[in-house]
């Protein structure tokens, strides 16, 4: 039902194989209608995608770090030549 993928915030093909909904479920749609059609995500479901964007910001901060380090060390070296 649209009420259910509305209440969720999901799309229909969330719980059904079919993209527009309706028939055949997927397995998070038979665990939704076995837990009383309430969406119980684990709370640590968003968290991956956190660590992750948290690492790949640190690892750019690195980066650039390191570039400026190698351009200061460079630029030092030509100009005692």
């Amino acid at each position: 039902m649209i009420a259910y993928a509305r209440k969720t915030g999901k799309p229909c093909r969330y719980c059904h194989v079919s993209i527009g909904g309706g028939g055949k479920l997927t397995k998070a749609g038979k665990k939704f209608r076995e837990d009383g059609y309430i969406l119980r995500e684990p709370a640590h479901s968003r968290l991956p995608w956190r660590i992750v964007l948290s690492g790949c910001a640190g690892i750019l901060v690195l980066t650039a770090g390191f570039i400026l380090l190698w351009r200061r060390k460079k630029g030092a070296r030509e100009s005692s030549k």
